[in-house]
């Protein structure tokens, strides 16, 4: 099982998130060793890699993902994070779910059959998913070298299995906004509450909009969009006074019946009317993060659930939950699907899989490969 070695060698790298650069040239060298073209570029203290195989048939399939993690809690762990703990039949580290695992299996999947391999065959990593997200894949993807390519399939290696690796399969993700809203009134004693106009007055109104709230319907692969509160304060530094401002900062997902521009509308309207309604003033910040993305085509879904299942055994569950990822800038390339690892392992203390899961996940990724010069495009 040489993946669980390259998993040890990946995990023992610190890339906590922009750091990687050794982890990338680790990763650099194994690939150059089976004919990989491999190339390293630097924005700002972030690295991403395009290493590429070019096969003998004219289809283009690419792994993508991140090799930095979050920052690992050292004292909640029971070993050394960056040091792959083997025991029985888990592995685990920090990493080693999102997504050095998925990482180690492909590249231990394409190792092995290169030279039964036909299409061309890329990887896109970056140091910076975990982060801002700015220097990384969205802005990766804009060089010339890489826009010249013709991609048919991504394949992220990000967490995408509730047990078995390969039972659900991400074909698209849920777009994602956030805002910090303000709330201006009249701050004054509150021995003389006449004199002040509390911010506190809205609040109810505000949490009943903002908060565990669903946002219009659901459709085949997508839930209902969702806003959640994340944050309240004030600037009170006293005891004895009436606010006269209060941040809430609030976060949607939101499903394919929306753009970002429509869900900032909606909320924008109701949140001015209940201002309105208490006569305190308000502005809002607002950050859009990404659309939401889908894969439309059913032949590459019957294709993908026809190759997995003769692994697993099982039907693949294909859905859109979780979080954003880099995939939302890939769409802008090509397809894109997601499979990986247990997404309830993700940023987990003591993070961690199966052998067997990373076998399967080994051999998904090999079955797809090694077939992707048949599949119709």
């Amino acid at each position: 099982m040489h993946f669980l070695q390259i998993l040890k060698e990946l995990v023992s790298f610190n890339t906590v998130t922009p750091l990687g650069l050794e982890c990338l040239k680790y990763i650099e060298n194994s690939l150059k060793e089976i004919g990989f073209q491999v190339k390293i570029l630097q924005y700002g203290p972030v690295h991403n890699l395009f290493a590429k195989y070019t096969g003998v048939c004219n289809t283009h399939i690419c792994f993508a993902g991140h090799v930095d993690v979050v920052p690992p809690s050292k004292a909640d762990w029971n070993h050394d994070p960056f040091n792959l703990n083997i025991n029985g039949k888990s592995v685990s580290g920090v990493g080693v779910v999102d997504m050095k695992g998925a990482i180690a299996c492909f590249i231990d999947a394409i190792k092995s059959n290169i030279k039964s391999v036909k299409s061309s065959v890329s990887i896109m990593l970056t140091t910076d998913e975990e982060g801002d997200a700015v220097d990384g894949l969205k802005k990766f993807i804009e060089e010339d070298f890489i826009k010249r390519e013709k991609f048919d399939l991504f394949v992220l290696g990000e967490p995408t299995c509730s047990q078995y690796a390969g039972d659900a399969i991400k074909v698209g993700r849920r777009g994602s906004v956030t805002a910090i809203l303000s709330i201006i009134g009249r701050r004054g004693h509150i021995a003389y509450p006449a004199f002040a106009n509390s911010v506190v007055q809205p609040l109810s109104e505000l949490i009943a909009l903002l908060h565990n709230q669903t946002i219009g319907e659901d459709n085949r692969y997508f839930e209902k969009s969702m806003v959640q509160i994340t944050d309240i304060t004030t600037p009170n530094s006293a005891e004895n006074v009436i606010p006269g401002r209060m941040d809430i900062s609030f976060g949607i997902r939101f499903n394919s019946n929306y753009h970002s521009s429509e869900i900032v509308q909606i909320l924008s309207q109701k949140i001015k009317i209940i201002c309105d309604k208490y006569n305190v003033g308000f502005d809002i910040t607002w950050k859009q993060h990404g659309e939401p993305f889908y894969i439309t085509d059913e032949n590459t879904m019957n294709w993908l659930s026809n190759h997995i299942s003769n692994v697993t055994k099982i039907e693949p569950h294909f859905n859109t939950f979780g979080a954003t990822s880099d995939g939302r800038f890939l769409t802008k390339l090509g397809p894109v699907v997601e499979i990986g690892l247990e997404e309830n392992q993700a940023h987990q203390n003591n993070e961690s899989t199966t052998i067997q899961n990373l076998v399967m996940l080994r051999e998904i990724y090999s079955r797809i490969v090694l077939s992707f010069h048949d599949k119709n495009f």
